[in-house]
């Protein structure tokens, strides 16, 4: 008897994996992800500035001297600047 499990995949290459892929032991983004970032609507209050930065938060081992880039955009949602 043969017993098929929809959900189990076994010796695959590739697997999309909690937004991330994983390639013979490499995690990269989903290419979906990146374009819905840089795809991402003009943003118009503190709210969606803060949505924004917390997508982009959880790809930040991805992004290249994150906290330099995001610096500006910190000072942004501080109270005091507003």
């Amino acid at each position: 008897m043969l017993v098929v499990i929809k959900k189990c995949e076994f010796f695959i290459r590739k697997t999309n994996f909690i937004r991330f892929i994983i390639k013979l032991g490499k995690l990269s983004m989903d290419l979906k992800k990146i374009k819905a970032i840089v795809n991402w609507q003009e943003l118009e209050n503190v709210t969606q500035l803060r949505s924004f930065l917390g997508v982009c938060n959880y790809y930040r081992r991805f992004i290249a001297q994150w906290l330099k880039n995001i610096k500006p955009f910190i000072r942004l949602i501080k109270k005091e600047e507003l």
